[in-house]
């Protein structure tokens, strides 16, 4: 729903915004995105990590002392980033060809923090496998309620004819508030009430011992002082590099195109990733489950559960992958406008590439989740390079160009993730498309009795 709601809002702004006005909110949302992903420092995924990781340890680490301490380091670091970005935007404005932005930059240094203070709540949330409140308070994209207050606000401005750049920029940020508010008292009433006796007792005696098994985790036992930001930061590396490849078409649009270049490019984005939103969110809902089962060395199980998850996703995705690759160029036109049927060859090929995303599975989410950031982040640094191309392509082949290579960094950086998810940790997270597997997961989502098949079992 909140994937549903963000698409809503890019459909209106395309169909009641001119083409300049469109393609300053794209670049607005792209660099609040962007920035808010080094705000946050990689601390709202090790966030989650380490809250599952510490109820996995059965008591021996509390984990409201972890929440504690990374809640606190992200607020610095979102403080920090935020003034850095109030006081160089302008040339960043400047170099973009963007200075209509440069008068919203208050706005949009508000729109930045809030949602980087509402990613580390709702990772909180997902960490205590409170998932229903992790989507509706908070997320990447604003959560369901953030983005239903901003959708709301927008259809407002355009039932009162008063939709301009301007609004957008205030009702954007001014979306977060309440939310933030709501979950913050969420999260004091939804929060285990442990036993600190046993707590404290189970920390005397850990002092002791060694690491479980898990290959690579940070155990909560060590995570004091710079041991938070030293394992975020090459998660909020990694972040920036998935984002920046995620966003590179419309910023490289934006800085050697035109503005009609921006808006199909972003057309094809939102329709494009309509194909993985399955995968993303069956992806976020394990993660606290990828932490648990890997702190505690059940790598079978932890397999079945994301050849499961990869398996659904495609299955969901397959009926919107054909109809944007065979009806894309009408779909574009009819969705947002006539022009941006030019988008049409560009959809199939980023529909293609995300629908082996969707086999390969959340390469992404498990690299992170077990301790492997580091090689996560080698495989988008690896296909950076790519990008380099963009320019050229843009100048010559127009959409179709920009899109083939952000798809082909795209790529390159997902396969790569996933050897490294067979050779590191040693388990099989693609699809799993045999009958027998299908049929008893179908079973299994229906029914809740019958557990889906292994892949020993399946062959």
């Amino acid at each position: 729903m909140g994937m549903g709601t963000v698409f809503a809002i890019t459909v209106l702004l395309a169909k009641n915004l001119n083409d300049a006005s469109f393609a300053n909110y794209v670049v607005t949302a792209s660099l609040v995105t962007l920035t808010g992903m080094m705000a946050m420092f990689g601390l709202n995924y090790l966030m989650c990590r380490m809250i599952a990781a510490a109820f996995a340890s059965d008591g021996e680490v509390d984990p409201k002392q972890i929440a504690l301490r990374i809640g606190v380091t992200s607020f610095v670091t979102i403080s920090a980033i935020g003034g850095v970005f109030f006081f160089i935007s302008k040339f960043i404005f400047n170099l973009m060809g963007a200075e209509a932005l440069i008068p919203h930059v208050p706005a949009i240094t508000c729109w930045i923090v809030l949602l980087s203070l509402s990613q580390i709540v709702a990772e909180t949330f997902r960490g205590l496998h409170h998932l229903f409140a992790a989507s509706l308070l908070a997320g990447v994209s604003g959560g369901l309620l953030a983005n239903f207050i901003f959708l709301s606000t927008i259809v407002y401005l355009i039932w009162n004819e008063q939709l301009q750049l301007d609004s957008i920029m205030i009702a954007g940020p001014s979306s977060f508030v309440a939310p933030i508010l709501l979950s913050s008292i969420w999260l004091i009433f939804a929060w285990p009430k442990a036993k600190l006796q046993k707590w404290t007792e189970k920390l005397e005696r850990k002092n002791s011992k060694p690491d479980k098994p898990g290959g690579g985790q940070l155990h909560p036992q060590s995570f004091r002082g710079l041991a938070v930001l030293k394992e975020a930061f090459p998660i909020m590396l990694l972040n920036l590099s998935a984002y920046g490849i995620d966003q590179s078409g419309q910023l490289l649009a934006k800085s050697f195109g035109e503005d009609i270049h921006v808006n199909s490019f972003e057309a094809v984005w939102k329709l494009g990733f309509l194909i993985v939103v399955p995968l993303t969110m069956l992806g976020l809902a394990s993660a606290s489950t990828i932490s648990e089962q890997y702190s505690k060395n059940n790598l079978q199980v932890l397999q079945n559960v994301l050849r499961s998850v990869s398996t659904i996703s495609l299955l969901l995705s397959l009926p919107l992958f054909l109809l944007l690759v065979f009806a894309g160029g009408p779909i574009l036109g009819i969705v947002f406008q006539p022009s941006f049927a030019i988008g049409a060859g560009s959809l199939a090929i980023l529909a293609s590439v995300q629908m082996v995303r969707n086999w390969m599975g959340p390469c992404d989410v498990i690299l992170v989740m077990t301790g492997h950031q580091w090689w996560a982040l080698a495989c988008f640094l690896v296909a950076l390079p790519v990008l380099a191309i963009g320019p050229f392509a843009i100048n010559q082949f127009g959409v179709l160009g920009i899109t083939a290579v952000v798809a082909a960094a795209l790529l390159i950086s997902r396969i790569g993730q996933y050897l490294v998810v067979r050779r590191k940790i040693g388990i099989l997270p693609q699809a799993n498309l045999a009958p027998v597997f299908i049929t008893r997961l179908f079973r299994f989502t229906t029914n809740f009795r019958t557990p889906p098949l292994s892949n020993n079992e399946t062959g």
